[in-house]
């Protein structure tokens, strides 16, 4: 059971206690080259080869999920599943899907994510505003 550390890592290491299998996280990292998720070197050994579920608490564009994926595919672990509390939308369902992901979520809910370009509210020229405003 590997989550994202800073989303779904609290509800994951639940769901591990739960099934009594091993936790573990991918630590979020940030340099010149973008975004990264890393995963400690402590997990290595009990994650290399090994059957694994990716497990978040929501999950709408799914980049930390992805993000996740990538980073157990190159230690050499075998990604098989997604849950989550929540899936907003379907954009990260394409991405599961063609990496052969069973998907698994309490709650789906739909969630539209536009170009600046197609977004309905941006071409009706209403401004941003801030929840705190």
């Amino acid at each position: 059971m590997v989550a994202p550390l800073v989303g779904g890592a609290l509800v994951a290491e639940m769901v591990a206690a739960e099934l009594d299998v091993r936790f573990a996280f991918a630590e979020r990292r940030t340099d010149a080259g973008g975004v990264t998720y890393v995963i400690p070197d402590a997990f290595h050994d009990h994650l290399r080869g090994c059957p694994v579920a990716i497990i978040d608490d929501a999950i709408n564009a799914g980049s930390a999920t992805r993000a996740t994926f990538a980073a157990l595919t190159a230690l050499g672990a075998r990604p098989i599943a997604v849950g989550a509390l929540l899936i907003l939308g379907e954009t990260a369902l394409t991405h599961f899907a063609v990496n052969k992901l069973a998907v698994e979520a309490i709650a789906r809910l739909p969630n539209d994510l536009w170009e600046p370009a197609t977004c309905p509210m941006c071409a009706a020229g209403e401004p941003l505003n801030s929840p705190s405003a």
